[in-house]
């Protein structure tokens, strides 16, 4: 009698453990979407201030490379850290490609010193292929802006 006793008692602490963590997964959730969007934004706008310094003939070339370094860094950590975001993920990819591709660019090409006509369809190529969510588009274009040079 003892032993059912304890055995209900132990049945029942462990449905109430599992009760309070799916309560607490639940009310977290939430905060970890809000979170993402926080993530993705904070992305979009430094891709964004990456094309800005790109067109802006006073911009330095440190001050592009960091902003390059910075969005990689930021993509290739957010990717790392999908499994932890609730919902969907599709746009990961397109932040990790651009970011790459950004950086590479950078790396490779001297922006300060060319003309600001260049730099200005540079800036239009990366807001159009942010705009529209579509990496190959960037890539194909610095790649082929890139051969030109």
């Amino acid at each position: 009698m003892i032993k059912k006793r304890w055995f209900i008692l132990l049945a029942l602490l462990l449905v109430i453990s599992v009760g309070v963590n799916v309560y607490q997964y639940q009310a977290h959730q939430d905060d970890l979407v809000e979170a993402k969007s926080t993530d993705l934004t904070a992305i979009r706008g430094l891709m964004t201030e990456l094309a800005i310094r790109i067109g802006d003939e006073d911009a330095s070339a440190e001050e592009i490379e960091a902003l390059a370094f910075s969005l990689n860094r930021l993509t290739s950590d957010l990717s790392s850290s999908e499994h932890l975001y609730p919902g969907d993920t599709r746009d990961y990819d397109f932040y990790q490609k651009t970011g790459r591709t950004l950086m590479m660019f950078v790396n490779n090409n001297d922006v300060t010193e060319m003309s600001i006509q260049q730099r200005d369809v540079i800036f239009q190529t990366i807001m159009s292929g942010v705009g529209s969510k579509d990496s190959d588009f960037i890539e194909q274009q610095l790649a082929g802006y890139s051969d030109t040079k």
